[in-house]
């Protein structure tokens, strides 16, 4: 089965800055540090503790991505918006 993985946005913890990466497998909200992956009751009882925010530090996720799950689809998606990142940002100084 095809796995189907669309990130839905940005996340800071209230209480600690903590961030996260929240995203979409197969239907289903999950949310990650990079260490810990939580795919059950992330609307009702982790979203609530978290606001919304244009950007964090991805570098940071994806290198404990590759640490603890060396092999997750959503570490090659976090790294695909990484560069294509960099390449508008080459694109915005050369204007």
């Amino acid at each position: 089965m095809k796995q189907s993985i669309k990130i839905l946005g940005y996340y800071k913890r209230i209480r600690d800055n903590s961030e996260f990466v929240c995203y979409e497998e197969n239907g289903r909200t999950c949310l990650t540090n990079g260490v810990i992956v939580w795919r059950n009751w992330v609307k009702k009882r982790y979203l609530p503790q978290c606001k919304k925010v244009n950007e964090i530090d991805v570098n940071n996720i994806i290198k404990k991505l590759k640490r603890y799950h060396e092999y997750h689809p959503i570490l090659k998606i976090l790294e695909r918006e990484i560069k294509q990142e960099g390449k508008e940002g080459e694109n915005d100084n050369e204007k």
